[in-house]
């Protein structure tokens, strides 16, 4: 019978010094994380007054990220023009579509800024689909206009 014992061992029983370094390798893994989530608080706690100062932020030399001064706020801006530019050129084709019938060729007069517009914020934005759109719509507003005679 083997009994364990974490005072003194003898000839029957079986002391943590003769335990620990069989067990070790294959506990380790387990509890330490365990032990690093029981002791995180506690370290935290510990060194806040330490860390209070380095990780206050300083009024005067750091604000927080809004609006322009985002860096992430430039990609997020020419995403969204090339969104822009989509949305005008769906509203000159919509103006577009009504100018090809007879007589209502005068229309596209309109559809032209529209397309224009939408062909300018699509260039600014960060991809050429809004753009290339916008080009199509003015081409076929154009050429619309070239049958037509520039009225009809």
């Amino acid at each position: 019978m083997l009994i364990l014992n974490w005072g003194k061992a003898d000839e029957r029983s079986i002391g943590i010094h003769k335990i620990a370094p069989v067990l070790a390798p294959v506990l380790a893994p387990v509890l330490a994380p365990a032990l690093a989530l029981a002791l995180a608080p506690a370290l935290a706690l510990a060194l806040a007054p330490a860390l209070a100062p380095a990780l206050a932020p300083n009024p005067f030399l750091s604000r927080p990220n809004y609006g322009l001064e985002n860096r992430q706020c430039h990609t997020y801006i020419t995403h969204m023009l090339n969104i822009v530019s989509i949305l005008i050129g769906i509203v000159a084709l919509i103006l577009a579509i009504p100018s090809a019938i007879p007589l209502l060729g005068w229309g596209n007069w309109i559809v032209l800024p529209f397309a224009i517009l939408g062909a300018g914020i699509g260039a600014l934005s960060s991809s050429t689909g809004g753009r290339n759109f916008c080009l199509i719509v003015f081409v076929i507003a154009v050429i619309r206009l070239s049958l037509g005679g520039g009225f009809f």
